[in-house]
């Protein structure tokens, strides 16, 4: 095929994706940048909550208070306080969240995507509002992002000479204003939105993808949890517990309790080794709740490059790593999509208008 018609129609593929998937990738991307400070958005909405550090001996108490509480028999999981959120974070099978007091474990607040504008928009960012079909919907859409990406940067890639002038924004004549606004737009922004389209897509297809990269960094077999722990009627030492855990990785920050199951006692927790990038990080300790016995850990700094990748897509993903730079990067990159499908829009109506006019303005060709 010539270059000129294979550009063509490289033309066309670009602007039909972009106009046919643009809302959602603009819906995708603001909805990305404000789940990004979903903590600071949080504590704006509830100024009253206490801003205290506990220590380890009041986290212990709160925990083994909220463990005895109405709302235990449904949490799978719960997060510490942090200084970004001082509250705990638990999580349940049915999707509701529910927050306790740092200190005292009393119950504040329960949310739910029913009654709760942020979890609707994390349900929207990730499922479409769909499950698990809006999700896999959302992957074939993040294919086509990285399409549309390719191609943009195809089209628009100048001559090395060129390449300053193509970065600059016109405003007159009306067509050169959009179409520099959204070419210059566009080629500034590709790096990060590649990034951003990348680790997503990756995350959607999360089994494939740590099954590749685990395989080309020649790792062996993945991690194998410990046989299900028998429950009995016993009381927990949740001071004992967090203790134990603290003293298996004595530089790690312990994040997030899993709680015991009926047919499973293991308490498991999460725990972020000073070089890990995942803010809730990806190292476990197994622990015999009934002894505060510590039976297995799985540091997740000694994995192959493989499993450390795939754990970095999503701290990368959200703005976690990189401090406030990266944070207000990944801000900026969530507007871009909506940006850049007005000045696209914008492109194309103008155009239109222009070959309507021009049309209009031809002499009428009159039959010999």
């Amino acid at each position: 095929m010539k270059p000129a018609r294979w550009r063509a129609r490289l033309r066309w593929l670009h602007r039909w994706l972009g106009l046919g998937l643009g809302l959602l990738f603009a819906l995708i991307g603001l909805s990305g940048s404000l789940l990004a400070l979903q903590p600071e958005i949080l504590r704006l909405q509830h100024p009253d909550w206490p801003a205290v550090v506990a220590s380890n001996e009041a986290l212990a108490a709160a925990l083994d208070r909220i463990a005895h509480s109405a709302a235990a028999d449904e949490i799978s999981a719960i997060d510490l306080p942090t200084e970004r959120l001082p509250v705990w974070q638990a999580y349940t099978a049915q999707d509701r969240r529910h927050y306790f007091d740092a200190q005292s474990g009393e119950w504040l607040l329960t949310r739910d995507v029913r009654n709760d504008w942020l979890l609707w928009l994390r349900d929207l960012h990730t499922h479409l509002l769909a499950g698990e079909i809006g999700e896999q919907a959302l992957g074939i859409a993040g294919l086509c992002l990285l399409l549309l990406l390719a191609s943009g940067l195809y089209l628009w890639w100048p001559r090395w000479h060129l390449l300053r002038s193509s970065l600059r924004w016109h405003l007159k004549p009306t067509v050169v204003r959009w179409l520099s606004w959204h070419r210059s737009s566009g080629a500034m922004v590709f790096a990060g939105l590649l990034t951003l389209g990348l680790t997503g897509v990756a995350m959607i297809y999360g089994s494939p993808v740590r099954a590749s990269l685990r395989w080309m960094a020649g790792e062996g077999a993945e991690l194998v949890v410990p046989a299900p722990l028998p429950s009995r009627h016993a009381e927990f030492p949740w001071q004992a517990i967090l203790r134990a855990a603290q003293l298996a990785m004595p530089e790690a920050e312990l994040r997030r309790v899993a709680f015991p199951h009926a047919d499973n006692a293991w308490v498991v927790i999460r725990t972020r080794q000073p070089a890990e990038w995942h803010p809730n990080g990806r190292s476990v300790i197994w622990i015999d709740p009934y002894e505060a016995r510590v039976a297995k850990t799985h540091d997740a700094t000694m994995q192959g490059w493989g499993s450390r990748l795939d754990e970095a897509l999503y701290p990368v993903h959200g703005g976690f790593v990189g401090g406030v730079i990266w944070l207000g990067s990944v801000l900026a990159l969530g507007i871009a999509p909506a940006f850049l499908l007005v000045t696209g829009a914008m492109l194309w109506w103008t155009k239109r208008q222009h070959r309507q006019i021009r049309n209009a303005n031809l002499p009428e060709q009159r039959p010999r």
